[in-house]
């Protein structure tokens, strides 16, 4: 058996405990960065959208004319585990190089605003809907839906 006597002062002990503190925080911080450093992603399509200007310039950039104000603002929850629905969602999203996988578990706000612009539903006022989900102000998640007894998902980007 081994008996180890080490002496140390209570500085070294204060020293080494920040020291602990900067690399824990220095890990989380390379965490949360990982899930929201996509701000512009591949062709240079913005996906800032933390106020009001950035969500237009989100929406404005695929040529979307939409209401000013959203018809519906809400938290939801990215499940842990992705049942049939969300898998066929998440392909929609990877299609338009998201991926909701990252965001398994978080609260995400969903905005919705309607399209006035939708090719053969200009006068179908109420009839497209544009949905963006956001976390820490990066759009994480985004769809075209066209309402109606069976509704239709489409790419933001307009497929």
């Amino acid at each position: 058996m081994f008996v180890v006597s080490v002496k140390t002062s209570k500085v070294k002990i204060i020293l080494f405990s920040v020291f602990l503190a900067i690399i824990a925080l220095s890990a989380l911080l390379l965490f949360n960065a990982e899930k929201t450093s996509a701000v512009v992603s591949e062709g240079g399509i913005s996906l800032r959208a933390s106020d009001y200007k950035e969500r237009e310039k989100f929406l404005s950039q695929f040529g979307w004319d939409f209401d000013v104000e959203p018809c519906a603002v809400k938290e939801v929850t990215i499940p842990w585990e992705f049942d049939e629905t969300y898998i066929e969602y998440n392909a929609l999203q990877k299609r338009q190089s998201l991926d909701l996988e990252k965001y398994k578990g978080q609260i995400v706000k969903k905005w919705t605003y309607n399209i006035n612009n939708y090719p053969g539903y200009e006068d179908k006022e109420g009839k497209v809907q544009a949905n963006l989900l956001i976390y820490n102000g990066n759009v994480i998640g985004a769809d075209i839906t066209i309402l109606g007894k069976k509704a239709e998902l489409h790419t933001i980007m307009s497929d």
